[in-house]
């Protein structure tokens, strides 16, 4: 007869584990071991782990350094676009950045109408 030399409830003689607590059975020397109310260490953790641990933090440092990398040198190395701004009246319809062979270009009147429309609506809810 085997006893659980966990919760001492009577086991199956085959029997790995037992049915009531879980603990595992072994055999009669590694259980008289365990009567003295002493645990068992636990082993550390094979290599293999450890290796595969430290070969996914070298991969994710190595991702961390590129896209930081790109951030400083191709990002941040852009110059900010500068907008000029005109100091004198507006010029009319940006004509300065258009070829010298374009028609000029006009905004059409019922365009021109319902822009007056809209200015006199703001006005009269601001």
């Amino acid at each position: 007869m085997r006893f659980c030399p966990q919760c001492g409830v009577q086991t199956v003689p085959q029997a790995r584990f037992c049915t009531e607590c879980g603990a595992a059975l072994s055999d009669a020397k590694k259980a008289a071991g365990k009567k003295d109310g002493k645990t068992a260490t636990r082993t550390p953790a094979p290599p293999v782990v450890q290796q595969s641990l430290f070969a996914g933090l070298v991969v994710l440092s190595a991702y961390l350094a590129v896209g930081v990398g790109l951030w400083v040198f191709v990002l941040r190395s852009q110059p900010f676009p500068v907008v000029a701004v005109a100091e004198g009246p507006a010029s009319s319809g940006g004509s300065q950045a258009l070829p010298q062979d374009h028609p000029p270009i006009s905004i059409p009147d019922d365009v021109k109408q319902r822009i007056v429309t809209l200015v006199d609506e703001a006005n009269a809810k601001p």
